[in-house]
């Protein structure tokens, strides 16, 4: 992934104790899901189908106080990764 896209993205607020925002997915960069991992690589939540959204809203109340990592995948298998904490 290019410096470009990274900048493009914003994941506030961080820490986060609720909800997490996500914006600036760029549609043209055809991103189509995004998963949520804890430190030790497990997914916490279900895969979410972001296709033809810019920006998205996770709920976070339910996690585990820690690290978290999203990662969101394109069309043609290029992958993002992000991180943020939960207190």
């Amino acid at each position: 992934t290019d410096e470009n896209t990274k900048r493009s993205w914003i994941v506030y607020p961080n820490p986060a104790t609720d909800v997490v925002y996500l914006d600036g997915l760029r549609l043209s960069r055809n991103w189509q899901t995004l998963d949520v991992y804890d430190i030790n690589k497990r997914q916490v939540m279900p895969t979410q189908d972001i296709r033809g959204r810019t920006s998205f809203t996770l709920p976070v109340k339910d996690l585990l106080n820690g690290m978290y990592f999203i990662r969101i995948i394109n069309l043609d298998g290029g992958r993002l990764m992000l991180k943020f904490l939960k207190n």
